[in-house]
């Protein structure tokens, strides 16, 4: 809860920008954007077990060590590229589509991010080179993977700002509060059991990843209370 919490001033600084939000199918927003989370962390976890495999039957073969790290890091930007795909077709508006662009420009950076960690290992994978300053290469192991790291809790703040489009922000209840959302209940609760669906337990697991507490944070504001379109007004 403490981690909902802790975004709500991302979620208030978005509403400044509903109008634009609106405008863009929210829920099929919504649904590309849990399914593109999902196959990311597939294509993590799918690398991570390649190379933990590799690494007990190979402990001592660093050649085997950085195809893992090219087919991994590769797999990753395939993965990002079909997440951007589904995001893209979702229905732009004329004034503008900031979640959408917003997703769209993190993908393009973690992409890249992952790419130049995977040329780095294929440049150890492809064996000596006159002229090849490794030790440098290899400092650059470190330093991407931070910046990696970085990008992909970028993710769990992009949760606020995907729901936020998904508030009816036109109306308010008797009290001043939006609490009604743009999509039905029955939607709301396709969203819930699309993110138990693609994550099941590891939305459970003590230490979640990145992709994984993307999709709790959104699951926590879908549940948070929020009423369907058609659920009455008060």
């Amino acid at each position: 809860m403490a981690k909902f919490l802790c975004l709500l001033p991302v979620l208030g600084a978005f509403v400044a920008g509903q109008a634009i939000a609106q405008e863009v199918p929210p829920l099929s927003l919504a649904n590309a954007y849990i399914t593109g989370l999902s196959q990311l962390e597939a294509a993590r976890e799918a690398g991570e077990n390649e190379t933990a495999r590799d690494k007990a039957s190979s402990p001592n073969n660093s050649q085997i060590q950085f195809s893992d790290c090219v087919h991994g890091m590769t797999a990753m930007q395939l993965t990002l590229t079909n997440f951007s795909v589904d995001v893209g077709l979702v229905g732009s508006s004329k004034t503008g589509d900031q979640p959408k662009q917003l997703i769209l420009s993190y993908n393009k950076s973690l992409q890249n991010m992952y790419k130049d960690f995977g040329d780095t290992c294929d440049s150890f994978l492809q064996g000596p080179k006159p002229g090849v300053d490794y030790g440098a290469l290899g400092a650059k192991f470190p330093k991407i993977r931070a910046f990696i790291e970085e990008t992909q809790n970028s993710y769990i703040q992009m949760s606020a700002i995907v729901f936020g489009g998904l508030l009816n922000l036109d109306r308010e209840d008797s009290e001043g509060h939006a609490n009604h959302l743009l999509i039905t209940r029955a939607q709301r609760d396709d969203l819930v059991e699309l993110i138990e669906t693609d994550f099941g337990d590891k939305l459970r697991q003590p230490h979640p990843t990145a992709f994984v507490s993307a999709a709790l944070v959104m699951e926590g504001y879908l549940q948070k209370g929020f009423k369907g379109s058609d659920e009455p007004w008060q």
